[in-house]
């Protein structure tokens, strides 16, 4: 007898048990079957979006699609008013993990481009974020900030003294 499982971009994974709807899945803390916990982070992190979208609805969907059945996924906002409608984030939690994957979105003319792919601690909570010239800053609720510095629109981490002595990148 085989344990039932869930898809995830093309891959199966087995579940804990079989759940009698989707809702009791997502309700349950630990759906899926102990032996995939790692196969399941692995493929959130190596699970890919497009560089380009053509909308907002597409960027949501994009984000969608790599947060894993299930687990958390959000929006994020714009830190500075002045930068609605230029910039779009969101995340997708990493399952078995403290992780999510943070996602920054420019608007373009016609479109929007994946600007930052970072993978942050998922606790205290990440709200906001700003852009500027030089780097991109997620804000967390608890005041902390990370810091990234941009290079040619990818963004690497900032050697900022306070991020490397509290152990973020």
């Amino acid at each position: 007898m085989t344990k039932p499982t869930i898809e995830y971009r093309g891959q199966q994974f087995r579940m804990r048990r079989d759940f009698a709807d989707y809702e009791e899945y997502s309700d349950t803390a630990d759906p899926i079957a102990k032996q995939d916990h790692e196969k399941v982070t692995d493929a959130v992190r190596r699970a890919t979006v497009p560089n380009t979208v053509a909308s907002i609805d597409e960027m949501v969907r994009a984000i969608g699609d790599v947060k894993f059945p299930g687990f958390q996924s959000g929006t994020l906002v714009v830190k500075d008013k002045a930068q609605f409608g230029q910039y779009y984030g969101g995340h997708a939690m990493i399952p078995y993990t403290d992780f999510s994957r943070y996602f920054i979105f420019a608007q373009r003319d016609s479109h929007l481009e994946l600007i930052h792919d970072a993978e942050l601690e998922t606790f205290p909570n990440v709200f906001h974020f700003a852009v500027s010239d030089e780097t991109i800053t997620y804000y967390r609720s608890n005041g902390e900030t990370h810091e990234f510095t941009r290079n040619e629109d990818k963004a690497e981490p900032c050697i900022a003294p306070k991020a490397r002595s509290q152990g973020f990148s």
